[in-house]
């Protein structure tokens, strides 16, 4: 068995991603409140989700083992390669908090 198992010719962790994505967002437009927040402002707030959740991931694996994140910080590739869900949660959280306190 070859693994990963691709589904239709698409890596299995793009295809659930996106499939995770397209639900959050379809949940997000069905339960929102139409009548508080406009749709201009609510983008801001999916925007500071994104970002958040993004730097949270990022942030917090470079802080799981500091000494190595400050002698690797020229190296492009350590600086990228990792990410954490507990981070992209917090992160994602306080993005959201941000967003909303700023509209």
């Amino acid at each position: 068995m070859q693994f990963p198992v691709y589904v239709l010719g698409i890596h299995p962790h793009f295809l659930f991603e996106a499939i995770a994505y397209f639900i959050g967002f379809r949940v997000y437009l069905y339960t929102r409140n139409k009548e508080r927040i406009p749709m201009d402002k609510a983008m801001w707030v999916i925007v500071g989700a994104i970002f958040g959740a993004a730097f949270g991931s990022k942030f917090l694996y470079w802080f799981e083992n500091p000494i190595k994140t400050i002698e690797q910080w020229d190296n492009l590739k350590y600086m990228l390669e990792g990410k954490t869900i507990v981070g992209g949660l917090l992160g994602g959280l306080i993005g959201v908090e941000l967003a909303k306190k700023c509209i």
